[in-house]
């Protein structure tokens, strides 16, 4: 093969082009073209570093713009035109019927690594017997599960989502009555009992009346804190305002062709068209999965309420109400497209997911360059790398401040806008921050010795709790929260010896980093002012 020139080269997949094809004798500099910026550039970079390492080629990414609708259009007219100018064009995975007939044809050169990808996806890229497309990445759907509980128990491997989900609710039985917990299931916290500054006990309410439970030790995992603010304590209501992140409403269907069009590439067809219901503008960004053994199965959380305080009952009951009826929307507009016209639902999540509402005031308030920046805390008891995600309260968009520099907001019709967070040019280079970490004192409220916080109600501020609010955070903040009450044995929890409870917590598995010295010095400063 001689010398590659861009005027000799037809666009094709960059997996073919790097893995497959005859390299030209001589070294060229390739021009890609792509909808990445910022981390999305720099994982292509180290992606083709190795490449040009062994070729000597070059491959100089050209940007796009960010809308998918834009950069198809950019495509097409190019393509159209014969440019000679672009070598590579990365495609979505629903374009290669539509523009396959500029693309050449990648089987005979890809044969020998097709293997090494789903059979869907090959034939997603294939348009009348020409595959022109390679999958750059690939989404693939998993369920987790803990084989030694499966095993244990004598449950069989789950398969599908409802299988998980109801096969965990029977392990979650048979491991709290075996730990010999005493169960209370529907009840509410009503009230406490108050002597000094300590709680003598919780009053719930259920079906037969009024209960007091007494304890040494009380956690409020209510999400909202309502154990912290019967007791009379001051709490942080959403962005200060009263103004919380919108919750989303999950559903599952079946019957999507496997091939359907991408939930997410549909959102300015939705955002285009109002709400029968209501004549709103569709208020959020449609994303799914597929289902892990059923690729008609999808999970879709394609809802959002806007102006919902989820501890205000009337509030939240309006929210379930109308987030059932924006489903119904959504999936009669979703039959009207490509792949969804025999799609049916199969379920609905018994509860909104709730984003934020009540959070307590610690003694510490995490703050949100504390997340951005990954600052270490001598008595850090979780850490996490999600990225602080704010779905705008009262109106479409999502805005996503990400711990490597950068920042993305989508707004309603899924237009993305790019940035930095930390005052940097979009073309430098990413910060390396590793994850950020949660401190013991953030679950400590002021003001009453016996009681802890765990979950999304701890203390930080609203951009901060955008990060910490996710299940896997939530896990270990739980897990935290009850370590430090059977430590404490009913001492005083804002005295407890943060360097114990790590230690344990460590001893537990949890891959806690460490502090670094400067921050020791800082957390000191801050204690002793």
């Amino acid at each position: 093969m001689g010398k590659i020139s861009r005027g000799a080269l037809r666009p094709v997949a960059l997996a073919a082009l790097l893995g497959s094809i005859a390299l030209p004798a001589v070294a060229d500099e390739l021009f890609y073209v792509a909808g990445g910026v910022g981390k999305q550039a720099e994982h292509f970079k180290d992606l083709v570093k190795p490449w040009e390492e062994r070729t000597g080629h070059t491959v100089t990414l050209v940007p796009m713009p960010q809308s998918s609708s834009d950069q198809f259009a950019q495509y097409r007219l190019w393509l159209a035109a014969g440019t000679a100018d672009v070598d590579l064009y990365q495609t979505d995975v629903i374009w290669a019927p539509q523009l396959s007939e500029y693309f050449v044809d990648l089987s005979e050169a890809a044969k020998d690594i097709l293997g090494e990808h789903f059979p869907s996806v090959i034939e997603s890229q294939t348009s009348d017997g020409k595959l022109v497309a390679l999958p750059l990445y690939t989404d693939a759907p998993a369920l987790y599960y803990r084989t030694d509980l499966l095993e244990k128990y004598g449950k069989p491997v789950p398969k599908t989502w409802a299988e998980l989900t109801e096969t965990a609710k029977l392990v979650f039985d048979d491991l709290v009555v075996g730990s010999g917990v005493k169960l209370l299931l529907h009840v509410q916290a009503a009230g406490v009992v108050q002597e000094g500054d300590r709680l003598a006990a919780v009053l719930f309410e259920g079906k037969t009346g009024r209960h007091a439970i007494e304890a040494e030790t009380f956690i409020d995992c209510t999400g909202d804190a309502d154990i912290v603010r019967r007791a009379g304590l001051p709490t942080e209501l959403g962005d200060g305002t009263g103004r919380c992140q919108a919750p989303t409403l999950c559903f599952r269907v079946r019957g999507a062709d496997p091939n359907a069009t991408p939930p997410h590439r549909l959102q300015e067809e939705l955002f285009r068209t109002p709400m029968d219901y209501n004549g709103q503008p569709f208020p959020t960004c449609v994303w799914g999965t597929t289902g892990v053994r059923d690729p008609s199965e999808r999970l879709l959380a394609g809802t959002r309420v806007l102006n919902v305080n989820a501890a205000d009952t009337l509030s939240l009951t309006r929210a379930e109400v109308e987030a059932r009826y924006q489903m119904r929307w959504v999936l009669g507009r979703l039959r009207s497209m490509p792949g969804w016209s025999e799609a049916y639902l199969t379920d609905i999540a018994t509860q909104l997911g709730i984003r934020e509402s009540h959070r307590i005031v610690a003694v510490h308030q995490l703050t949100r360059l504390e997340v951005l920046e990954g600052r270490r805390f001598p008595d850090a008891v979780a850490q996490g790398t999600y990225p602080i995600d704010i779905h705008t309260p009262d109106g479409p968009g999502i805005s996503f401040e990400y711990l490597d520099g950068t920042t993305r907001h989508l707004a309603g019709d899924r237009t993305q806008t790019m940035g930095r967070w930390d005052g940097q040019p979009q073309e430098a280079p990413l910060r390396d921050t590793l994850c950020y970490q949660v401190p013991y004192r953030s679950l400590v409220p002021k003001g009453i010795d016996n009681l802890l916080a765990a979950g999304r109600c701890i203390g930080a501020h609203h951009d901060s709790a955008g990060a910490i609010r996710v299940m896997i955070n939530a896990m270990q903040l739980g897990q935290a929260a009850g370590t430090a009450a059977a430590l404490a044995g009913g001492s005083p929890l804002p005295e407890l010896d943060a360097a114990r409870l790590v230690a344990r917590l460590k001893s537990a598995g949890a891959p806690l980093l460490p502090a670094a010295d400067e921050d020791h010095e800082r957390d000191e400063a801050e204690a002793h002012p």
